[in-house]
């Protein structure tokens, strides 16, 4: 749509993916026509015999652009980019803006680069971008090889490295997804963090004995504080997570998200340090009705915190163990 101001015309985008194919576009063909990559304008680009610039140095600029954002703003962008590269897109191209001199492709090349990637990206939603981009390109080989494995039951041939495909594999599936249970995977730390895009749609977590550390609640305590978050159901006993893990399990409890009803923590080793946080954030969060401590190691002195906590009547915890 375009607006007049004043003597300006003004695009507007009736949704972000068209301004997202845009900006894409341009810096393919700006590439293509003039051998500059913007995304990293000061790099030296070599190129061949030809005079010609292999775009894998666009591609991975591109990459490595979008694993260093926060916030995933430029994931979209990458999709764009590399399918842009695809023979049958540049054909169209071609109609569009007239024949130009064939760009040598390097597919294979930038297939194998996010193939690098994914190994050394264990976090979240910036491996299963990876994925969606392999997929631009026509590559479906790792996802193939752990739909293999995860249909015939046999996951211990999956790879840690691998675990992402995985979690691409179930989003992308029709399986109900709203009970996370990570024995049924692989309990592990390092399998939870590849998996986590899988638990951010859960609404049950079962995460018992599965040889977890406190570390594993900076995972979890990040999906109980998004906003989109949807688990009601949390069950982490039988881990090590100490107080050091609750107190962080206990500051998300406070937060505005969090939707938590039940949280069962038995046998997690928690100490009276770990437990004063942990009741005062209960007694703050408005959503838990059901908590469960048994097996720890708790003083007499965290047992009157408890009921002083408790008989409060802003607490809405319903059930005690």
């Amino acid at each position: 749509m375009i607006m007049k101001l004043g003597k300006l015309e003004v695009y507007s985008f009736i949704h972000l993916s068209v301004q997202e194919f845009l900006a894409a576009l341009y810096v393919h063909k700006t590439f293509v026509d003039q051998r500059k990559n913007l995304l990293s304008p000061r790099a030296v680009i070599p190129v061949s015999e030809g005079g010609e610039s292999p775009i894998i140095f666009l591609h991975k600029s591109a990459v490595d652009m979008a694993l260093n954002s926060d916030h995933g703003q430029w994931d979209l962008f990458l999709r764009f980019l590399v399918g842009l590269s695809q023979d049958k897109n540049q054909g169209l191209l071609q109609k569009i803006f007239g024949k130009k001199d064939k760009l040598p492709q390097s597919r294979e090349e930038t297939i194998d680069y996010i193939h690098r990637k994914i190994q050394k990206t264990s976090y979240t939603n910036k491996g299963i971008n990876l994925f969606h981009c392999l997929n631009e390109l026509g590559d479906q080989s790792l996802v193939e090889q752990v739909q293999k494995y995860y249909k015939s039951g046999d996951i211990s041939k999956i790879l840690p490295v691998h675990w992402s495909a995985l979690a691409f594999v179930l989003l992308v599936s029709n399986e109900d997804l709203s009970v996370f249970d990570l024995r049924k995977y692989y309990g592990s730390e390092a399998v939870l963090e590849r998996l986590l895009p899988v638990l951010k749609v859960a609404k049950i977590a079962l995460l018992s004995e599965s040889n977890l550390t406190d570390r594993c609640c900076r995972y979890v305590s990040s999906v109980l504080t998004m906003k989109s978050g949807e688990l009601e159901e949390l069950d982490l006993s039988g881990n090590n997570l100490n107080d050091s893990g609750v107190q962080l399990l206990a500051g998300s409890l406070q937060d505005a998200n969090c939707k938590l009803s039940k949280l069962r923590l038995k046998c997690c080793i928690v100490t009276t340090a770990g437990c004063k946080p942990l009741i005062s954030a209960v007694s703050r969060c408005f959503s838990l009705r059901e908590l469960n401590l048994q097996y720890n190691l708790f003083m007499d002195e965290s047992l009157t915190l408890m009921c002083d906590w408790l008989s409060r009547t802003e607490c809405k915890l319903e059930v005690l163990r």
